[in-house]
């Protein structure tokens, strides 16, 4: 197996031959403007929010734009051959007594999902879908707390791009608890049971379909890479420590242009913006599988990649 040098110039990367299949064509010419400067771009202000308060009708409808990502990602032969994806992050994030540096970690990798919900790396060539099996895991201390944070997510490899199910398990002072988000149903469901003592929620959602901040570290790099490109999702945020909320947000995903300014990395600039004003932002390689690069989450947690690999699933 082969591999050629990544183009981040001050990190150790393995990559792929670039013999393979990439996620995604590249931009027209006219896109293709590189920012010279050698610093993250400035945050642009939040557009001016549109009035997205929509009656019983729309709560039963896609938003006004009907995502359409470049699903070559999924589709690319990178994922055919049994290895998974492995992407390691550093991971700061803000506590009550200031900040944290974590370790956070992205596995990917071919799977099958089995009608009765279960997934596995083997076909059986019946009754099954092929999908992309992403972990997303971070864990550290937090105000001097350990915590842990695994969030499985299954989307189609060769269907439309979406989010299957979504499985989260939070460990952490003072209770463990357990979300899972079931897209496959239509409207989707929703259900959090936690040992923390909060009463167990039971939800089936209004509004889809929906979108998580997870997935997002998947989904965007999907994404055409060109400016001017915009979709309109509704996404689930999970909110804070009593905060709960069963009601997806209107949110807009923007590519916003392509930049040099990330350790000379040629990523493209993209930013996810609610209708409550919160605003994360992803830098993502042009070149590749599109990793995430850089992220900047809403509640101010930031994942900057350290490594990317290629292993066996018996390894990672």
């Amino acid at each position: 197996m082969s591999y050629n040098r990544c183009v981040m110039r001050s990190l150790p990367i393995l990559f792929f031959s670039a013999s393979l299949v990439w996620g995604s064509p590249p931009a027209p010419a006219g896109h293709m403007e590189k920012d010279q400067g050698k610093t993250a771009p400035a945050v642009e202000a939040p557009p001016e929010k549109e009035k997205k308060e929509p009656d019983a009708k729309e709560n039963e409808t896609k938003p006004g734009m009907v995502p359409k990502p470049d699903t070559a990602f999924a589709r690319a032969v990178d994922w055919n051959d049994g290895t998974a994806e492995v992407l390691t992050y550093s991971v700061r994030r803000s506590g009550k007594t200031g900040e944290s540096e974590c370790r956070g970690k992205l596995v990917t990798e071919r799977m099958f999902l089995r009608s009765n919900g279960l997934a596995d790396r083997k076909s059986t060539g019946k009754d099954e879908l092929e999908i992309l099996n992403a972990l997303v895991s971070v864990s550290g201390e937090e105000d001097g707390i350990p915590f842990s944070s695994e969030t499985a997510i299954k989307m189609p490899r060769k269907e439309a791009f979406r989010l299957l199910r979504q499985d989260q398990s939070l460990q952490s002072w003072p209770g463990v608890s357990h979300r899972s988000l079931d897209c496959r149903v239509t409207p989707p469901r929703l259900r959090i049971v936690s040992s923390g003592g909060e009463s167990a929620l039971d939800t089936v959602l209004s509004r889809w379909p929906v979108y998580t901040e997870e997935m997002l570290f998947v989904y965007l790099r999907a994404l055409p890479q060109r400016a001017g490109y915009r979709e309109e999702v509704w996404l689930q945020d999970w909110g804070g420590e009593g905060k709960m909320t069963t009601r997806p947000r209107f949110a807009t995903i923007s590519v916003r242009s392509r930049t040099t300014a990330i350790r000379d990395m040629d990523t493209w600039y993209v930013t996810v913006d609610r209708e409550n004003g919160r605003r994360s932002e992803f830098w993502i390689s042009a070149s590749g599988l599109h990793p995430i690069v850089l992220a900047i989450l809403a509640d101010g947690a930031t994942w900057t990649l350290q490594d990317i690999a290629r292993k066996k699933y018996w390894t990672w």
